[in-house]
């Protein structure tokens, strides 16, 4: 049993799991000649399984509870265009899958990318920078304008600057956010005007929070003490929320239920802690990406480094400094792949008990 699907420019395993509810693992069983999950051909054709095929004994289904239509794909093929930082980047102007329903208002989408002060880390420092582009390659429902809205602290200008490339290629917005009241100011702004589509986190959390700014001296978070500041109002009537923050659905707290409630939109979440370890590379090029670094910094210590042709070692003083980073040779600078993030975030391995693919939150009430 299973269906035929052929994979296209740009399609990673793990967004083909999560577009045909199921999961990685279940799509390698079925396809052998699939060695490594993070290097898959486009054009190949690979048999998926089927909801049937997913249904366990007990009734239930691998994957998400809750059957979910994700934002409508770019159908256009990346660019050959290059440059320091976001090379081969499609174009993400999409057509509403809601073709029914005529807006009259404006609307606009919102990507959230918290700072990184947690693990000042070379292989994460650009953890939620490389997802907001993955996100941007893999394409937006169609808006009237898009708002890349950053918390800067803890990132250097060369970091800064692969996010706001990817502002002035496809003219959107760039907002800086530098407390709670400028992400609540932000999420009012103009509503009478403008409504929102889509917003994506891309940041830390907890089951309590959705924080773009952990371990930050500022306060920059959603949570049910501070959602009641932000107007009820400013959704469409078909809007959505992608949190990949860590726990948002976590039923400890049902942050993620409450949040599609107060704005009447449903929410995407997951339950478990979010993994971005894949963002940037597959684990399995970590020493070759660590390797050449170590060779390079001998002639081009304190530059931006070309390392395997696929990605950059950014200049950044101070980060990483631990002795494993030094014994790698990757303290001092962060890493960044030069066509944006190789894959969308993944639930991680715990907590074990919860479900691990993205679940929907539908707003209860009228």
């Amino acid at each position: 049993m299973g269906k035929l699907y052929t994979i296209k420019l740009g399609d990673v395993l793990s967004q083909i799991a999560l577009d045909n509810n199921t999961s990685e693992d279940e799509i390698m069983k079925r396809n052998p000649k699939i060695i490594n999950r993070h290097e898959i051909k486009a054009y190949d054709v690979i048999i998926l399984p089927t909801m049937e095929d997913n249904r366990l004994p007990d009734g239930t289904f691998i994957g998400r509870r809750i059957d979910w239509t994700p934002p409508a794909k770019s159908t256009s093929s990346p660019t050959n265009n290059t440059n320091d930082f976001c090379n081969s980047v499609s174009p993400c102007s999409l057509t509403n899958s809601d073709n029914n329903e005529k807006e009259k208002d404006k609307c606009e989408n919102i990507i959230f990318i918290g700072s990184e002060l947690h693990y000042k880390s070379f292989w994460l420092q650009m953890m939620f920078i490389g997802a907001a582009t993955c996100q941007i390659n893999k394409g937006l429902r169609e808006a009237d304008r898009t708002i890349i809205a950053c918390v800067e602290y803890g990132y250097n200008d060369l970091e800064l600057g692969a996010i706001k490339l990817y502002c002035e290629k496809f003219k959107y917005e760039y907002f800086i956010l530098k407390d709670n009241a400028s992400l609540i100011s932000l999420m009012n702004r103009e509503r009478d005007k403008t409504k929102i589509k889509d917003v994506y986190f891309f940041c830390h959390g907890t089951p309590y929070h959705i924080s773009l700014n952990y371990s930050g001296v500022e306060n920059i978070l959603i949570s049910a003490d501070t959602i009641n500041k932000i107007e009820k109002n400013i959704f469409l009537a078909n809007g959505n929320i992608y949190s990949y923050a860590c726990q948002t659905g976590n039923p400890q707290s049902s942050l993620a239920q409450t949040i599609a409630n107060y704005f009447k939109v449903n929410v995407y979440a997951f339950l478990r802690r979010t993994f971005y370890g894949n963002v940037l590379r597959g684990e399995e090029n970590s020493s070759d990406l660590s390797k050449c670094l170590r060779e390079k910094r001998k002639e081009s210590e304190g530059n931006v480094i070309d390392i395997l042709n696929s990605h950059k070692a950014l200049p950044h003083k101070g980060l990483s400094n631990t002795l494993r980073a030094k014994m790698e040779g990757t303290n001092d600078y962060s890493l960044w792949r030069k066509q944006g993030g190789l894959e969308i975030p993944t639930a991680g391995k715990t907590p074990k008990e919860f479900n691990s693919s993205m679940q929907q939150f539908i707003h209860k009430g009228t």
